[in-house]
């Protein structure tokens, strides 16, 4: 899905309740996203977290934590912008061990600028595939 004619489209073929309809950045929908996918302070406060969301987000990536992603050639990523952990020879452990201790996916959190100062810092959605694609530090428009 690249734009909003795309998302109306998909809408009306889609028969399953549970289907996830995700964004596709190509280059030249950046003003689709800004408007469908960043988020402002309404988006934020009208989020409705519990504190245990919110503590979630303060210590882990709540998008990438807990995940790992194969790839046909064998290699394993718990976040498919970042080098491989390893491959699929490799035990779980060992993996999820490198993850945990040199891995910048499963705890990258909203502690560095423009968030770092930020009053919805930890409300906000831990940081996603789009910041890396699209070069930002974050999807907002909050100020």
């Amino acid at each position: 899905m690249f734009s909003e004619q795309d998302c109306l489209e998909i809408e009306s073929y889609s028969t399953l309740s549970d289907a996830a309809i995700v964004p596709l950045y190509n280059g030249n929908n950046i003003d689709f996203f800004e408007s469908h996918v960043f988020y402002n302070q309404e988006d934020i406060l009208n989020a409705a977290l519990t504190k245990r969301e919110i503590f979630m987000r303060q210590a882990t990536n709540t998008n990438h934590f807990g995940r790992l992603t194969i790839f046909p050639n064998g290699m394993v990523y718990a976040d498919v912008n970042q080098a491989p952990l390893g491959n699929i020879d490799d035990t779980v452990y060992s993996i999820v061990y490198k993850e945990f201790t040199e891995g910048n996916s499963w705890f990258k959190i909203r502690d560095d600028m423009p968030c770092k100062d930020c009053i919805y810092q930890w409300l906000c959605p831990s940081p996603s595939n789009y910041e890396t694609v699209l070069g930002r530090p974050n999807l907002c428009h909050v100020k």
